[in-house]
């Protein structure tokens, strides 16, 4: 089979005879920019589903738990069988189209519905007409998280400071996030050093952030207030991961330590030890497990209801990983490798030498439960990758034109767009500074990809 290679100009090198490579342009993406303004200051909308009145009666207040879930059954059939014939375009029995999509609702509530999509970005080649900069930090962006609707950006930078960026068919508005000012008798901490990490919980409510000065700060997704803050590792928090569908959250800490923390309690549960150097990239899907990477050289799958470990051995300082599935996960290393990772084997199953050239590979991002990957670095160029699960191999698809070093990378859940945080320096340090380059967040919009089972 062919596939694309790794020219620096083109996504790939497409054989003689096939059609040229479609354009990837912002309108091509199933997503509006609005006017392209951004403002400074959030407004609050004014919700247009008006609240019910005091005095008006609940008339399922005396249904049973059984009569509830009777009736939202019927009407989630209803709306599915409504969708379907609204649906000019899809053949088959009606009741056979319900049956598939129920099937496909079931695994993907259950983390088992996987999709390839990977390839069929081989038909685009991105260009700067399918990125749109938005600047804010005054320094290097070091971390960047999509909530799954994609409706909110978080990123953060080197200076500290914190900011949501919310998405909306009338612009881009650009928010602060910040502590409450301390009075006399309390003194609240603050992100006053480099912030290294942001991660949002899937129901989007919580935003947690850390970074150099040890502390986990959480805060609500929402308003952008500040709820609680957390102290207990020794060193920098590097990294940090929600596990999916649920309000716990895993931080990774230059300390060599995981530690796992319930939000819904607002509380501590366990620290996890086994990382013999700096823990530098993590992540968790559905399942009650998370994998760590750190400048050990090792990954390690953690198992937390059986309170074990899977090590896993590589090379090189590995800095980034995104779990393709509950099985695979994808790395990057400072030697410029991007390495596939399978359960069952101790080594990497397939590694991708030179991915960027001879550039450190700092930013990796999975689209959940699909085959699509993204990884960053400081060649001017985000990279997309297939991850052919049958074959344990990379397969290279398209590159996308990004200034300066990628330092975080992170899908919302429809893969509308990829959000990137970008900067004049690598996110841990200033061994090599680009100062070409510039400090903010880079949205890239995708082109829509029409699913086929």
């Amino acid at each position: 089979m062919k596939r694309a290679g790794m020219n620096a100009k083109k996504g790939g090198a497409k054989a003689k005879g096939q059609p040229a490579a479609k354009k990837a342009k912002v309108n091509d993406a199933a997503f509006d920019w609005g006017e392209n303004n951004i403002a400074s200051d959030a407004e609050d909308s004014e919700d247009e589903a008006s609240a019910p009145a005091e005095d008006e009666e609940d008339p399922y207040a005396n249904e049973t738990a059984d009569e509830t879930r009777v009736r939202l059954a019927k009407a989630y059939l209803g709306k599915l069988k409504d969708t379907m014939e609204e649906d000019d375009d899809t053949d088959g029995e009606p009741d056979a189209r319900v049956s598939s999509q129920l099937d496909r609702d079931v695994m993907e509530a259950s983390g088992k519905l996987f999709k390839k999509i990977a390839e069929k970005f081989l038909e685009f080649e991105f260009d700067e007409e399918s990125s749109k900069y938005l600047q804010g930090h005054k320094t290097t962006v070091t971390a960047v998280c999509a909530s799954e609707d994609g409706k909110s950006i978080y990123s953060a930078a080197k200076d500290g400071s914190l900011f949501k960026w919310s998405l909306s068919a009338d612009g881009i508005t650009k928010a602060r996030m910040e502590l409450p000012k301390a009075d006399e008798t309390k003194k609240l901490a603050d992100h006053k050093k480099t912030v290294l990490a942001v991660a949002v919980s899937s129901d989007g409510k919580f935003v947690a952030s850390g970074g150099v000065d040890k502390l986990l700060h959480v805060w609500d997704a929402e308003t952008s207030a500040h709820l609680e803050s957390f102290s207990g590792h020794r060193d920098a928090i590097s990294c940090l991961a929600f596990r999916k569908k649920s309000h716990m959250l895993f931080s990774g800490s230059f300390d060599r330590t995981v530690k796992h923390w319930n939000l819904t309690e607002m509380g501590y549960v366990e620290t996890l030890f086994g990382h013999q150097n700096e823990i530098t990239g993590i992540d968790s899907l559905q399942k009650d497990r998370v994998v760590t990477v750190g400048r050990d050289a090792s990954v390690r799958l953690w198992k937390i209801p059986e309170e074990t470990q899977l090590v896993f051995h590589g090379t090189g300082s590995i800095d980034c990983i995104a779990m393709v599935t509950d099985e695979y996960y994808v790395t990057g290393d400072d030697l410029g490798n991007v390495s596939l990772w399978f359960n069952g084997k101790k080594k990497a199953a397939h590694v991708y030498h030179g991915a960027h050239g001879t550039k450190w590979v700092s930013a990796v991002a999975a689209l959940p439960r699909t085959d699509l990957v993204a990884t960053g670095s400081s060649d001017g160029f985000v990279r997309l990758w297939r991850a052919n699960l049958q074959a344990r191999k990379l397969e290279p698809v398209a590159c996308i034109p990004v200034a300066g070093f990628v330092n975080s990378l992170s899908f919302p859940k429809d893969g509308r767009y990829l959000v990137a945080g970008v900067g004049k320096e690598h996110r841990l340090g200033r061994w090599e500074v680009q100062k070409q380059a510039k400090n903010g967040v880079v949205i890239i919009a995708l082109p829509s990809i029409d699913e086929e089972d």
